[in-house]
């Protein structure tokens, strides 16, 4: 049994954006722009595909990871909300001025520390983890192979949770977008061993 846990193509939203500095208040704005885009760019993953076309395809239902899954070819056999992005919060610093990507990554340490939970705290987002990584191996079960077509964070949290259950990391080819990580069954032979 496998699971193919991967992440989206870029969005064309990011790549047309720019690093222009923003206040905090207009990134729910820049959020919700980035959350209905497409992807720009080709996928760079056919070696990872190539034994992947006959997997159960499983994709979050954000247009970024459906459009990725468009532009392999690939269609999903189902669209799994728990599979959406650990959201971020918001706060507002009205005097200060950073790019987007700054504002990002200081929204996300502070739903990490847990200083802020936004829409969902990182507890909830992590037991949503924890039920999808149950989905993923029940279609594993069922299908042999899963293809997952997800998000960076929520991606990660369900990486820990198919190891707790005793997956073995087998492939991975980074945290950028069309990377992937690819997980086996514990007691199967690895033949990347």
């Amino acid at each position: 049994m496998e699971i193919v846990l991967m992440r989206h193509g870029e969005p064309e939203f990011s790549a047309q954006q720019g690093s222009a500095r923003v206040k905090a208040t207009d990134m729910s704005g820049w959020i919700a722009g980035y959350d209905a885009s497409g992807v720009t760019g080709e996928p760079d993953c056919h070696a990872v595909l190539a034994d992947k076309r006959h997997a159960f395809v499983i994709s979050s239902p954000l247009p970024r990871a459906r459009a990725s899954l468009q532009a392999m070819n690939l269609t999903p056999d189902l669209i799994a909300d728990d599979l959406r992005e650990a959201p971020l919060p918001v706060f507002n610093l009205p005097w200060l001025r950073l790019s987007p990507q700054a504002w990002l990554v200081l929204f996300r340490l502070c739903w990490l520390s847990g200083a802020l939970a936004g829409p969902e705290s990182k507890k909830q987002t992590m037991q949503r983890a924890e039920k999808m990584a149950l989905t993923l191996i029940a279609h594993a079960q069922q299908h042999e192979r899963v293809l997952s077509m997800g998000h960076g964070v929520i991606n990660r949290l369900i990486a820990r949770e198919l190891e707790k259950a005793g997956w073995a990391k087998r492939e991975h080819t980074g945290n950028g977008y069309w990377s992937s990580v690819t997980f086996t069954a514990a007691g199967r032979d690895n033949p990347a061993a």
